[in-house]
């Protein structure tokens, strides 16, 4: 007495089930994205300097810089909170990023330096016409570089950590109880919350674990 009659015990899934299941669309949903030579992220890093020049590393995973017409700007670091998710101001320096390349270096010569008030700035991607221009909308839209800190129009200390943004996802996973797959971490936004939202969050995850964008180390 007191079994299961006909169909015997029903097993019931585990959220490591779920989890493992959501991973596995997401890899067939995104196969073409994660298999790509250059990632799936948008970034942009100083990897040398001298006090009059830069010379940046950038990745453009989505057709190439030169087609979309993107561009790198100089920012005010002042101006805006990356950290609290806050859209780019104008830029204060521009730079056309003109490349055929999804990936590559670039330099940022002491001419664009000159004139700048004292002050600490950043560097960031825009992708022109691919994605409607990522860099309009809240910090997670688009990649910063380190902290340039400026005086007299030289460059005395880069100080903080890049951060880099991801490609957006092709598509909404059909499923409601899964939301959207984030091409970035493979895992569904909580009910009730929105891209944007999950997204900022993990903006400020990453400003908690490793400064502010562009910050002090």
């Amino acid at each position: 007495g007191g079994g299961m009659g006909g169909g015997g015990a029903v097993v019931a899934r585990t959220a490591a089930d779920e989890t493992a299941a959501a991973w596995e669309e997401h890899q067939k949903l995104n196969r073409k994205a994660l298999l790509r030579p250059h990632g799936i992220r948008f970034s942009l890093q100083v990897s040398s300097h001298s006090q009059h020049e830069l010379v940046l590393a950038w990745t453009f995973p989505e057709s190439s810089p030169g087609d979309c017409s993107a561009w790198i700007g100089l920012f005010d670091a002042a101006a805006f909170d990356w950290c609290r998710g806050a859209p780019r101001p104008r830029y204060v320096r521009y730079k056309p990023l003109s490349s055929a390349k999804h990936a590559g270096v670039v330099r940022w010569p002491s001419k664009l330096l000159l004139g700048l008030p004292d002050g600490e700035y950043l560097l960031s991607i825009d992708t022109g016409s691919l994605l409607g221009g990522r860099g309009a909308g809240a910090s997670p839209d688009y990649c910063v570089s380190q902290r340039l800190r400026v005086q007299d129009g030289a460059i005395l200390a880069i100080v903080g950590y890049p951060h880099a943004a991801f490609l957006a996802p092709s598509f909404l996973a059909p499923s409601p109880d899964r939301g959207w797959l984030n091409l970035g971490g493979g895992r569904a936004a909580p009910p009730g919350i929105s891209r944007a939202g999950a997204a900022a969050g993990g903006a400020r995850r990453a400003c908690r674990a490793g400064g502010r964008g562009g910050g002090e180390m």
